[in-house]
């Protein structure tokens, strides 16, 4: 239960962080075509972890597909954007690989605890 309690959280901490980077990069581009997909991740995460305060089963698979596919894709994305320089043309680059590294971080945290052997049997015995 605690471990689930502790996932729910880290889906808020990505929520937020994803609503900060996205309101920072507004703020400097004036650009808000991104607003439509960051909301929609923002709402999937906040929607996942009131489910998990519910225990309930569908948001523990959606929160263990949601945070294994996105983990991985923040895995492959910071080394790339490193790599290859895709930030570089922002003015705060460095800003922009710690909101992709928190998220990454929180995301796979939350994985970790999601598939623990205590999370399972919690959702397994509501």
């Amino acid at each position: 239960m605690k471990k689930i309690r502790l996932a729910s959280n880290l889906f808020i901490i990505y929520a937020a962080t994803i609503l900060a980077n996205g309101l920072f990069y507004t703020w400097w581009s004036q650009d808000k075509s991104e607003w439509p997909p960051m909301f929609l991740r923002v709402a999937a995460a906040i929607v996942i972890a009131i489910g998990l305060r519910r225990l309930s089963r569908l948001a523990w698979w959606l929160g263990i597909i949601f945070s294994a596919l996105l983990t991985l894709l923040g895995l492959l994305v910071v080394p790339l954007s490193i790599l290859t320089g895709a930030l570089e043309t922002r003015p705060y680059p460095m800003v922009d690989y710690i909101f992709l590294i928190l998220a990454a971080l929180s995301l796979g945290c939350a994985f970790l605890f999601l598939s623990s052997r205590s999370a399972r049997q919690a959702i397994r015995n509501r």
